[in-house]
Parts: C-alpha cells; sequence; structure tokens
C-alpha cells in the first residue's frame, strides 16, 4: 500500500510542476520513477504478499511442510532485498530531482 501512496503522490507532485511534459528536462526521470513504483508494487502485491499468505497457511496446518516454508521464505528473503536496492534506486532518482 505504501508502494501505490508513494507513487500517487509521486505522479501528481511531478504532474504539478510540469515534469510530466515530454520537453521537460526531468521527463526521463519521471519515466525511470515510475518503472520502479511499477516494478515494486508488482513484486510487492503480487509475490512477496501471495508468498507471506502461503507461509502463514502452510504454518496453520496440523503438520506444516517445513521444506516449502524455508523455499517460500527464500524467496521472499530475495524478493525483500530486491525492493531495498530498488528503493535506494528511487532514493537516488528523487535526490536528482532536487539538485
Amino acid at each position: 500500500m505504501i508502494a501505490l501512496t508513494a507513487g500517487t503522490t509521486g505522479w501528481f507532485l511531478v504532474d504539478w510542476f510540469g515534469f510530466t511534459m515530454s520537453a521537460s528536462p526531468m521527463y526521463y526521470l519521471v519515466v525511470i520513477s515510475l518503472a520502479l513504483v511499477a516494478v515494486m508494487t508488482v513484486m510487492g502485491l503480487g509475490f512477496l504478499l501471495p508468498n507471506s499468505l502461503r507461509i502463514w497457511r502452510e504454518l496453520r496446518r496440523p503438520k506444516p511442510d517445513r521444506e516449502r516454508i524455508v523455499r517460500l521464505n527464500r524467496i521472499n528473503i530475495w524478493l525483500a532485498g530486491m525492493q531495498g536496492l530498488l528503493q535506494i534506486t528511487v532514493i537516488l532518482v528523487m535526490a536528482k530531482y532536487v539538485s
């Protein structure tokens, strides 16, 4: 939800500043930012959340499959690391807006 809120807020902010016009010198940064937000949203809502729900459902079973939980958690750890790298990239892009 944070990614959706940040992306929507960011869109309205850059539109207010006029950076969404293709003639704007910041236009390429807007496109990069939107792509990063889209990727992080898909990763979060499309992969991290469903995997977390699968782990939760597996843990509620009388005999949880430990191997499945470990496998799903490894995927989530990798995806969370990728989210962190993408968030750092977004911060660097935002820093370019102010410089």
